[in-house]
């Protein structure tokens, strides 16, 4: 169903169970309690190692348990560095998980090996080759500050050597979250401008700019493999061909005055170093994900070491990390995956993206978040309808 139709579902509902509420509910809140109650279904739809570890643990590969978020899976090539966290055998390659990864289904290395022994060489400084780029991008300003302390309206370009410039205007996938935060002074209302401005940005991720010209741009919030900045956006370039992204500016407006300010800064790179091998042949293996808390005891056991036909790989922090040893290498990582859902919006007219089928079952937990808020006293005989559906 549309969003304006589960607008409809939910306040028949709400009132259905509470006809003398105190207040009305703001089509804007409406989408705060939708969006809220999708991430809350998405997780209950993950098998159940999966939730008790927070990903660290994915079992599930015949695709059963995930047939109902079959719109959130998605699949990506992962380039493959060396884990300076190394130590002693246990040697890694790390790779830097997607912008809007929620859960990992399945990985494969695709891994250069040769039972006798590789040659690894030097390492290889990757911003000579594989260059990253990034800049983060303050979400707030003091000498301006908007409802909530945070810009309203926010335009990002990215500025490339060959002169083109890509923008992406947020104003309207994030005016429904902003105006919440004007209402709410909230950290969940937040959250909807944050997710909303990641979601536009990351669904359309390569662009080709030019004969022979082309460029990733993806948008993190908060934390970019090791780099992290408060309360901003991290901006990463990367896959450059036929060109560098040389600077980055941000637009923005805030309603309550007509000032429109625009920061321009130049990108810093993402330097990391891989290897090179040679002497071997290179083939796709299922990597062995386990979960870190018994990664080391499964590494000591003869019979589940890492090798090159069955690499042990753990998800820690924000990168999947495959061990691997003198006999072989994991050059990419293969990652099927469930994205963070996209964000409904009245405002700007977005949709869910979760099947139809389940939307009357989302909207039924907005709706129970809502009445226990207001105290409702039908909140129960709604609970037990709720569990009942699951």
């Amino acid at each position: 169903m549309q969003i304006k139709e589960m607008h409809i579902l939910f306040n028949d509902l709400f009132q259905e169970v509470n006809t003398s509420r105190n207040r009305g509910i703001q089509p804007q809140e409406i989408d705060l309690r939708i969006n809220v109650a999708t991430l809350d279904w998405v997780q209950s739809q993950l098998p159940p190692l999966a939730r008790k570890d927070k990903g660290e643990a994915s079992f599930e590969d015949t695709g059963k348990l995930y047939d109902s978020i079959k719109e959130l899976k998605k699949h990506k090539l992962l380039s493959t560095m060396i884990d300076s966290e190394s130590y002693g055998t246990n040697l890694r390659t790390k790779s830097l998980l997607p912008a809007n990864y929620m859960h990992c289904i399945n990985s494969r290395s695709l891994s250069y090996y040769n039972c006798n022994g590789i040659t690894f060489g030097s390492p290889v400084i990757a911003a000579t080759t594989k260059l990253i780029r990034y800049v983060a991008i303050p979400f707030t300003n003091d000498s301006v500050p908007p409802s909530g302390g945070y810009f309203d309206k926010m335009q990002l370009e990215v500025t490339l050597s060959t002169g083109t410039v890509l923008i992406y205007d947020l104003s309207d996938v994030t005016k429904g979250g902003a105006y919440l935060m004007g209402i709410l002074k909230s950290n969940t209302a937040k959250f909807e401008v944050v997710n909303a401005a990641l979601d536009y940005v990351n669904k359309t991720k390569t662009y080709s700019t030019g004969v022979g010209v082309s460029v990733d741009v993806e948008l993190y919030w908060e934390y970019f493999g090791d780099v992290y900045a408060a309360d901003s956006f991290i901006c990463v370039v990367s896959n450059l061909v036929g060109a560098t992204a040389t600077s980055f500016s941000v637009t923005t407006r805030v309603d309550a005055t007509p000032a429109i300010i625009k920061t321009t800064t130049n990108f810093a790179d993402y330097t990391y170093t891989y290897y090179t091998p040679t002497n071997g042949v290179s083939d796709e293996y299922k990597n062995r994900l386990i979960s870190s808390d018994i990664v080391h005891e499964e590494l000591r056991n003869p019979f589940g070491k890492t090798i090159y036909s069955s690499p042990v790989s753990i998800i820690e922090g924000r990168y999947i990390k495959v061990y691997y040893n003198s006999t072989f290498y994991p050059t990419q990582i293969m990652m099927d995956y469930i994205k963070i859902p996209r964000l409904v919006d009245i405002d700007a007219n977005i949709s869910s993206e979760i099947n139809p089928n389940f939307h009357a079952e989302i909207v039924k937990l907005a709706v129970l978040s809502a009445l226990a808020d207001v105290n409702a006293k039908s909140y129960q005989a709604k609970l037990q309808e709720v569990v009942t559906l699951k």
